[in-house]
């Protein structure tokens, strides 16, 4: 957990460094963004898997607000460490395009129904999810129930398995556009 906790400096340098290639300027409201949006996400799914194993008397070798005061103490640390790479992305020189770009006007033809926006969210979001859901599960028994050899293992497969969806959704969606 304090891997995780102190990799928020990471996730506060480069949610500045976006932010700043796109032009924002405010240094609280980004480091709010990066402190808070990534933290809550991971908090509140943390927090559901908790309560669900705690309301189905899943085993749990510790009590339900033992749990939370560490989730609370890891968003704080977490919180505190984005601001410091926030703050670090803040001070660093913004990042130029390489190369110009010259805007080139067409006409986007008429797509059809099934390459919709809602159409393409719903199922390829519902497909992403899918891909994970069985290895976020596992990730979050193996967190409460101290087995943390377990989370590092279903990590590794959770990025390479949402790396090989996402590429092979994004091949499809190209070919269909063409």
């Amino acid at each position: 957990m304090c891997v995780l906790a102190f990799m928020g400096i990471i996730n506060g340098l480069v949610t500045m460094r976006l932010l700043k290639f796109f032009g924002l300027s405010d240094f609280l409201y980004a480091a709010g963004i990066s402190s808070i949006a990534l933290p809550f996400f991971i908090y509140t799914c943390m927090s559901m898997e908790t309560i669900l194993n705690a309301k189905s008397g899943g085993y749990s070798s510790r009590s339900l607000w033992r749990q939370l005061a560490g989730s609370v103490l890891w968003a704080l640390v977490n919180g505190l460490c984005c601001f410091l790479g926030s703050y670090k992305g803040y001070m660093m020189k913004r990042i130029e395009p390489q190369a110009r770009i010259q805007p080139v006007t067409r006409t986007v033809p008429e797509q059809p129904r099934l390459m919709s926006w809602p159409f393409i969210g719903i199922v390829f979001g519902g497909i992403q999810y899918l891909a994970m859901c069985v290895e976020f599960s596992s990730i979050m028994q193996s967190m409460w129930r101290a087995k943390i050899y377990a989370l590092f293992w279903f990590l590794l497969t959770d990025v390479l398995l949402l790396i090989i969806v996402i590429s092979l959704l994004s091949v499809i969606q190209t070919y269909l556009t063409l």
